[in-house]
């Protein structure tokens, strides 16, 4: 069982979409059973909800979860301090 993890993505409504496309080359080629995004996802101290959920860089994230569901594998979410606010 293969099992990657990243954290502290801290999106906000500027943030460089390729980081997260970084982020999603290396889960497509290590292909884990599981992916475990271990909190502050997004950044709501530095920008609104509506922002960030619009961005380029959450919606590229929202893509690989629902990718990696689609295909039957396994996503956690924790959340930290960021995504609490």
């Amino acid at each position: 069982m293969k099992i990657l993890t990243f954290s502290d993505s801290h999106i906000w409504k500027d943030k460089d979409v390729r980081i997260i496309q970084a982020l999603a080359a290396k889960v497509e080629e290590r292909d884990p059973d599981i992916l475990i995004a271990v909190g502050d996802i997004d950044d709501p101290w530095k920008s609104t909800w509506p922002d960030i959920i619009g961005s380029p860089a959450h919606q590229e994230l929202e893509r690989i979860v629902l990718r990696r569901v689609q295909i039957g594998k396994h996503v956690v979410v924790l959340r930290r301090n960021h995504d609490w606010n």
